[in-house]
């Protein structure tokens, strides 16, 4: 049996290495249910002023498999929201020299943050940058897609294929091709123009922790190794 976690890497695993179609398995990623269950920092909160006006912020590795020069030209074009970026990676002090070459002053590098901080960040950004670097990598969901929804946060998706699907499936946020910038700064205008209430990020939280939790996940994983196991017997 060869398990994979998503939809995309099932047909390219059937296609290129010839696997019997039964012997391909989805297990995919999910949500910690965890995650879902920490409580607020409010000295993250006061830090970092998140109750102040409009915040789109951007949680993981800043490096250049993110693409996130294309929040930064967004951000430079729309000076009423703030930008918030959390975490650390090769990329990091490029974009920072932009930044300042730029004059973006509405971009902020915030450093690294524990699981409760990210928590609460997506909890009260009025919507998250969730980034692929290129439309090839169809078959890709970043992880960050599961934990910004689960927190109620709208996402921003730049990406093509199965990660497009399950925000569709879910329905909080826009998305458009990494590489068409003004796509996606109409879909960053329809986020911020677009208050989901509280009812629809509740919602789509809870659809999400229901049906895409890793919990969940290890369980279909164990139904399948036991089904595999009498099949041998």
């Amino acid at each position: 049996m060869v398990t994979t976690v998503s939809a995309g890497k099932i047909k390219k695993l059937k296609s290129r290495m010839g696997l019997n179609e039964h012997r391909v398995k989805l297990v995919p990623n999910g949500i910690d249910e965890d995650f879902v269950c920490l409580e607020e920092d409010p000295s993250i909160v006061d830090r970092f002023h998140l109750n102040d006006g409009s915040v789109c912020c951007y949680v993981g590795n800043i490096g250049l498999a993110q693409g996130l020069g294309t929040l930064l030209d967004i951000a430079s074009v729309r000076p009423d929201v703030r930008f918030l970026l959390f975490g650390d990676g090769a990329d990091k002090q490029t974009l920072e020299a932009r930044v300042e070459q730029d004059a973006i002053s509405n971009v902020k590098f915030c450093g690294h943050i524990n699981a409760r901080g990210v928590y609460t960040v997506l909890k009260h950004s009025s919507l998250s940058f969730v980034p692929l670097v290129s439309s090839r990598l169809k078959d890709s969901i970043p992880t960050k897609l599961y934990e910004c929804i689960a927190c109620g946060c709208p996402v921003l998706l730049a990406a093509q294929g199965d990660s497009v699907d399950l925000l569709s499936e879910i329905c909080l946020g826009r998305h458009a091709a990494p590489e068409d910038h003004q796509g996606l700064l109409a879909a960053f205008d329809l986020l911020m123009s677009r208050s989901f209430s509280e009812e629809e990020k509740a919602e789509a939280s809870q659809r999400m922790i229901m049906e895409h939790s890793r919990q969940k996940a290890a369980r279909i994983f164990a139904s399948l190794l036991l089904e595999m196991y009498e099949g041998n017997c």
